[in-house]
């Protein structure tokens, strides 16, 4: 028996463990960078960029550095990128970068040597951080963050989880834990590529550095609520270059198209106990009919395709009745898009239409308490609108 083909077997898994060294991302991105033109991209502070290639290259022009912001605005959102930071480079990724009344906010993913971590940031209006706070501990098992005192109102329509204790007390202080260095068993960065994935969901950031868990995410502190683009940063005296860059907008969310018969079409929206009522009406501005059920709309015409309007939890349909239970869908606002008001017998809300951007929907509180358990809607002083 010869023996040379075995010979070649550690060579040709040497081959391959080279041509797939990098960790692929986990999602199938709807965006990718690709071509050496920042057409479409916009820079903010004291940093210039270029694009060679398919890699982004930032450059500080100053110690507090720049950034380069990606052309889309999202809310639950899935990165990924290689990045490769020369001697005295600082740099991260900002998701969720959001416009305030003096600059601008998100939440940033510190990728610096020494710093791998995750904090809420503060920026002025010239990219310049003037802020940060570090993301609280927030689990890895379930989807939404509890609030540590449940002080704030509850997420629109929903009562706040219950069965588990807060979760500030259990981090051991207000600003979360410190990021576990790479001699007490955290992350460290190789000395040439280095991969990064985050996914950003509800108030949950998760990140995966080369590969591997460890790098800390924590409780995003903005209600769900943030929105905004994703943002490149390069700081300190050296270059970064990112390659692979690419993202995916997590609010859709694809149910398959059920085969039912030849003769009919039946499309099940969800196995799930979300609410009794459902309501339609054109959300998205295209012609066809949406449904209205819970806390999403179903967009026709195969309503395979679900978006949360509010945060959405299932509930045991054996012993709890569901809330924002009664839908109603219309132009309650007078700006030609869809509304939807939901009310049961706890608070009614007002979920106002973004017109087209992928987030959940700003509320209004209508009425404090709907004092009954049926609510109808009608047009009663014949306007044509309904009341």
């Amino acid at each position: 028996m010869s023996l040379k083909p075995l010979a070649l077997l550690p060579v040709a898994l040497s081959l391959a463990a080279t041509s797939f060294a990098a960790d692929p991302n986990t999602f199938a991105p709807d965006w990718a960078f690709k071509g050496s033109s920042l057409t479409g991209l916009k820079t903010v502070g004291q940093a210039s960029w270029k694009a060679e290639n398919g890699e982004l290259i930032g450059t500080p022009k100053a110690a507090s550095g720049g950034w380069l912001v990606l052309d889309k605005s999202l809310q639950d959102a899935a990165f990924f990128g290689s990045f490769r930071c020369a001697t005295g480079c600082k740099t991260g990724v900002l998701m969720r970068m959001q416009k305030t009344a003096t600059g601008m906010r998100g939440v940033y993913l510190s990728l610096t040597d020494g710093d791998l971590a995750s904090y809420a940031v503060q920026l002025d209006a010239q990219g310049v951080e003037i802020a940060r706070e570090r993301l609280k501990p927030a689990g890895g098992q379930y989807r939404i963050a509890e609030q540590s005192t449940f002080q704030n109102p509850p997420v629109p329509g929903f009562a706040p989880p219950r069965g588990r204790g807060p979760v500030a007390a259990a981090a051991g202080g207000g600003r979360g834990r410190g990021p576990a260095g790479p001699g007490r068993g955290g992350p460290s960065l190789k000395p040439d590529w280095n991969t990064l994935e985050v996914h950003v969901d509800s108030n949950i950031l998760r990140p995966v550095l080369n590969g591997a868990q460890g790098l800390p995410g924590g409780d995003t502190s903005d209600d769900q609520t943030g929105y905004g683009p994703i943002a490149l940063y390069v700081g300190g005296t050296g270059e970064v270059r990112f390659k692979d860059v690419s993202t995916r907008d997590l609010q859709p969310k694809i149910e398959p198209e059920e085969q039912v018969s030849t003769h009919f079409r039946m499309q099940r929206l969800s196995d799930f106990d979300y609410g009794w009522s459902a309501a339609a009406a054109d959300i998205n501005h295209d012609g066809v009919q949406d449904i209205v059920s819970g806390p999403f709309y179903y967009l026709g015409p195969k309503y395979t395709e679900r978006r949360e309007f509010t945060s959405a939890n299932t509930y045991n349909p054996s012993s709890v009745y569901p809330q924002a239970m009664v839908i109603f869908a219309a132009d309650f606002t007078g700006d030609g898009w869809p509304d939807i008001l939901a009310a049961d017998s706890r608070p009614m809300y007002l979920y106002v239409n973004p017109k087209g951007e992928s987030r959940r929907w700003d509320r209004v509180q209508v009425m404090p308490n709907v004092s009954t358990e049926v609510v109808l809607q009608r047009d009663i002083d014949g306007d044509g609108k309904p009341a």
